[in-house]
């Protein structure tokens, strides 16, 4: 279950000190290659937009109770740019940064391949779900980048903090077998003194692999340098950005369609 967050920290992340990713420890290893199509994308499954709200509609007690209450957010991001949105649910934790669940349909059903909440992983996740997720603030924050030779892919940096640590981390999003797969480009884990407001130790990871700051700094700027942002942006409908939504299941069910009539196919 994901901790409550200082508020205090938010001037810390903002001057990207901080950020989220795996809490206690770095995330799990990866090799993989950097992700990334090029071309245009296929055509979206036929009917995603009724299975997604099928599925949120079959489960909504469970996804909220999940979602500590209610989900506050809901968009549609093809994040591994296969042509067919996942599902992008944000919890009503108290907190920086919220916590993300990602949904992808995989073999004719939806299941969940990353969540912050432990419940809805445990809930709705199965041989798909992965050791990493995000928390993060905005829809906005997902970003589309494109390298010079065409290959566009999609990361965010999910981040977050606590009374006397905080952290952060690049993820990237691909596809593996056609199931939209998350990986580890690097992570920051710094322990704090709030009394003293000094930073006591800080631990590293590139690829999930354990490494040392100058390792983490290479690894920032190769980041920066692997693509250009290609400006889209993301969109989605949380709970308070219209009063005509609403509480409840019927609020919910209200939010799917705003997301739905929101979504921008990538060309």
């Amino acid at each position: 279950m994901r901790r409550i967050i200082a508020w205090i920290f938010i001037g810390l992340l903002v001057l990207g000190l901080s950020g989220c990713g795996a809490a206690t420890a770095g995330p799990e290893a990866s090799s993989a290659p950097l992700p990334g199509v090029a071309g245009p994308l296929p055509e979206a499954d036929p009917g995603w937009a009724e299975e997604y709200a099928a599925f949120v509609e079959k489960n909504y007690a469970a996804l909220s109770e999940s979602c500590y209450g209610a989900v506050a957010g809901v968009g549609f991001l093809d994040l591994d740019l296969d042509g067919t949105p996942e599902l992008v649910l944000f919890d009503s934790g108290a907190s920086a940064s919220m916590g993300v669940q990602l949904f992808d349909i995989v073999d004719g059903a939806v299941t969940c391949v990353s969540a912050s909440s432990v419940a809805v992983g445990q809930l709705f996740g199965g041989e798909h779900l992965s050791p990493l997720y995000v928390d993060t603030v905005y829809f906005e924050d997902f970003r589309l980048l494109q390298a010079e030779d065409g290959r566009r892919w999609f990361q965010v940096l999910s981040r977050n903090g606590a009374e006397n640590f905080y952290y952060n981390e690049l993820i990237r999003f691909s596809s593996q077998d056609g199931v939209l797969t998350l990986e580890s480009v690097y992570y920051k884990r710094v322990v704090t003194d709030p009394v003293a407001g000094e930073e006591v130790s800080a631990t590293y990871t590139v690829g999930g692999a354990s490494a040392d700051e100058a390792a983490f700094a290479q690894a920032e700027k190769a980041a920066l340098a692997a693509g250009e942002d290609s400006g889209y942006e993301a969109v989605g409908a949380f709970l308070w950005s219209d009063k005509t939504f609403g509480d409840g299941y019927n609020g919910l069910m209200r939010m799917i369609q705003a997301a739905v009539a929101g979504y921008a196919p990538i060309e």
